[in-house]
């Protein structure tokens, strides 16, 4: 089979799992098959590009608006879209590109040049929940797709729920992969320093993420569990989620809590998760959570709203609790259960089997490989 040269573009290069998913294909990826060029923004993208360096990952930055709720960053996207489009489309050309893969159901400049350059396309959705105007955007241009990947089960849902023709694409689900040989128990940390018990739980700073929700709940476990306990809150805060972090810590001094911390940006992930006793998930609504199943390959017992795919996953291998009903009141009663109980890690054989077929890396990439393939082959075909 000839090479395959993949275009694989974001608009958004900050951080987050669907930029370690770009970086860990595009390494990946059979060589002798695909060959992958990843194209982002200039602006804020100095860590992802260091990434793709130390790992490397051919790439190109270019400059690109990516869309936020700021009105004057919305008014700039706007003025310079159409301009972005054809930079994206000329790029294309210039690069002989066989397949663009685009990610998030937001991020449309690359949908639009892949079809201006009449370059097949497959459409990486990492979304369960999205604006009104994003469900537009995307329900008209959604046609232009040759394929979908969806990051879990409900995702597929979601989107087949806003445009039902998505089923008659080429189409593949693959979770969020984790790199299960860097999550071995017993590793030192920061979270040693402290005694008692220690809960976890890893997202950037977004009010979506619920952490308000899980400082309230530690605050109602006071008085039925008098032993030691300390939350531990990991992830960044971008200049437009600083005010939620300052509504966290003014919530901890309301509530007189000494035993919250926020430990930032880590690179020491994996240490963090195996010194901490409980991963607690708040977010409102995920796709494919990462930082869940490497809390799974830790062995660590999993408290999750039921988001992406986790209580389908999870739930029948006794791996997590459900969050169900008001979250602050059943979150709180999770964690007192969770906190006496004697032996707290879960069983490592059921956590393995899954980290081993669902979150395998190697097995996720021959699903990308696959539906490379099958888009390209179509799209050969009809021409």
């Amino acid at each position: 089979m000839p090479l395959i040269k993949i275009l694989n573009i974001t608009e958004e290069a900050r951080g987050g799992g669907p930029l370690n998913i770009i970086m860990t294909v595009a390494k990946k990826l059979n060589s002798e098959t695909f060959k992958t060029l990843v194209l982002f923004p200039k602006n804020e993208s100095s860590d992802f590009e260091s990434k793709l360096i130390q790992n490397n990952v051919q790439h190109s930055k270019i400059r690109l608006h990516r869309l936020t709720k700021d009105p004057w960053h919305l008014v700039k996207y706007s003025l310079y879209f159409i301009i972005e489009v054809l930079r994206i489309k000329r790029f294309i050309k210039t690069e002989e590109i066989d397949l663009v893969h685009i990610n998030n159901a937001y991020q449309i400049k690359g949908v639009i040049a892949a079809k201006m350059a009449r370059v097949p396309m497959v459409w990486h959705l990492h979304d369960t929940k999205s604006p009104a105007l994003v469900e537009v955007l995307f329900r008209w241009l959604a046609p232009f797709a040759d394929g979908f990947i969806y990051a879990s089960n409900r995702t597929k849902m979601y989107y087949e729920n806003i445009y039902p023709d998505l089923r008659k694409k080429e189409n593949t689900t693959i979770q969020s992969s984790i790199d299960t040989s860097v999550f071995y128990p017993n590793s030192s940390s920061v979270l040693s320093e402290y005694s008692g018990k220690k809960i976890i739980s890893v997202g950037y700073l977004n009010e979506n993420k619920g952490f308000h929700h899980l400082i309230h709940a530690l605050s109602k476990i006071k008085e039925e569990y008098k032993d030691p306990v300390h939350l531990f809150i990991v992830g960044p805060a971008f200049k437009n989620q600083q005010a939620y972090l300052e509504v966290l810590k003014n919530k901890t001094k309301e509530l007189n809590l000494s035993n919250v911390h926020f430990l930032g940006m880590r690179k020491d992930i994996s240490n963090l998760l195996n010194a901490a006793d409980i991963y607690v998930c708040a977010s409102d609504f995920e796709a494919s959570p990462i930082s869940v199943w490497e809390a799974v390959a830790c062995g660590l017992p999993i408290i999750s709203t039921d988001v992406g795919d986790v209580k389908h996953l999870l739930q029948p291998l006794n791996l997590a609790s459900i969050i169900d009903g008001e979250k602050t009141n059943a979150m709180a009663k999770l964690l007192i259960s969770a906190l006496k109980r004697e032996n707290m890690h879960h069983e490592f054989t059921a956590a393995k089997t899954l980290c081993d077929t669902i979150f395998n890396e190697e097995k996720n990439v021959e699903a990308f490989e696959e539906i490379y393939k099958k888009v390209v082959n179509k799209s050969s075909v009809n021409i």
